[in-house]
């Protein structure tokens, strides 16, 4: 995910969700690794940030972790 640029994180979110509901997705409990692009640019949002703009707090059926 592109961490500066704003305009796109709800289009990550609505794929997220997609992805989360697909029934491949969801009879696996595959672990999830979010990768912040662009964290060194000064309009990047910290990890914290984007955790709570994509609502990875609610993903409870697996593990994920976001660097």
């Amino acid at each position: 995910m592109d961490s500066a640029d704003k305009i796109r994180y709800a289009v990550a979110k609505n794929e997220l969700e997609t992805l989360l509901d697909h029934k491949d997705i969801k009879a696996k409990p595959v672990p999830i690794l979010f990768l912040g692009n662009k964290m060194d640019l000064p309009s990047s949002l910290p990890p914290k940030d984007l955790v709570a703009i994509l609502g990875l707090e609610s993903i409870t059926d697996r593990s994920w972790i976001i660097v």
